[in-house]
């Protein structure tokens, strides 16, 4: 019955997929995509996937 308010998971995400492009609106009015923006982040880090574990099981009452 444990196993019914204890359980566990896992979820995976990737901040950035070259066909789904972020586009940056800049202050003059330009948009460009995000891997042409001068102080371009570092995309390859972003474009890996990042996955993490939880637990959930009931919160005590005090």
């Amino acid at each position: 019955e444990v196993n019914y308010f204890v359980f566990t998971g896992e979820i995976s995400n990737v901040g950035y997929h070259q066909k789904k492009q972020i586009r940056i609106l800049f202050k003059n009015g330009k948009v460009s995509d995000i891997s042409r923006a001068p102080d371009q982040l570092n995309l390859r880090a972003l474009s890996k996937p990042v996955t993490k574990y939880y637990i959930c099981y009931p919160k005590e009452k005090h």
